[in-house]
Formats: structure tokens, C-alpha cells, sequence
């Protein structure tokens, strides 16, 4: 009886050793990866700041290419300049193509949808408005 307690707190203890050094590897195992993804991280925040700077730089230089093409565009249009041209894009379709006004609409642009009165063929339908 006393050889089999024996070889039951061994057996006991050597399971304890066991799980206690699979906890331990476990926790290595986690801390290594948690470092390794801590550098990569830092890495990460260091190219998102360049790319930042780069971005910001480049949106500079489009905003100088843009304002060159707009005084471009002004001079070649301006009557009063030496050698008036006509310039590849006129300044109303570059502010147009920026956004700073609405193009212009043209009712020529749909001669069909209108009648020889000046009456639209939808004028029948019922206008609905979304308030």
C-alpha cells in the first residue's frame, strides 16, 4: 500500500510539473509575439508619419500645379495680354472641373425632351418633391 501512494504522489507531482511548465511556455510564447507584433506596430507608425509627410507634400505641389494652370488659363483668356490665345482649357471648365462653380446649363442639350411650345414632354406628370 505504502509503494502505491508513493508512486501516486510522484505521478501527482510530475503532473503538476507538467502543466506548470506548459503555463511557462505558454507565457514565453505569448510575451515573444506580443514584442514581435510591438515592433511591428512602431515600424507601422513610423511609415504611416512618412507617408503622412509625403501626402501633405504632394498635395502642395498639386495645389501650385493647379493654381499655375488656373493663372495659365487666366492670361491666355485675358484680351489685354500681348498675344492673346486661346487657351487648351478655358478657366470656366477648370473652375467647373474643381468644383468652385456649377457648369452651366444648356437646354440645347436636350432638344427632344422639348416641344415646339417650350413645354417639356414630362410636363403632365406630377412633380415630386422630398422635404
Amino acid at each position: 500500500m505504502e509503494a502505491l501512494r508513493r508512486l501516486l504522489s510522484v505521478a501527482t507531482k510530475k503532473k503538476e510539473n507538467v502543466v506548470t511548465g506548459l503555463l511557462l511556455g505558454t507565457f514565453v510564447t505569448l510575451g515573444v509575439r506580443s514584442s514581435l507584433q510591438q515592433r511591428e506596430i512602431d515600424a507601422l507608425e513610423a511609415e504611416k508619419s512618412s507617408l503622412r509627410s509625403a501626402i501633405s507634400s504632394l498635395y502642395s505641389s498639386l495645389w501650385s500645379c493647379r493654381q499655375d494652370l488656373f493663372a495659365l488659363a487666366a492670361s491666355a483668356a485675358d484680351p489685354s495680354s500681348s498675344s492673346p490665345k486661346q487657351p487648351f482649357i478655358p478657366l470656366s471648365r477648370l473652375r467647373a472641373i474643381y468644383g468652385e462653380e456649377e457648369p452651366p446649363s444648356n437646354s440645347a442639350l436636350l432638344p427632344s425632351a422639348v416641344d415646339p411650345q417650350g413645354v417639356g414632354e414630362d410636363s403632365g406628370k406630377e412633380s415630386i418633391s422630398i422635404a
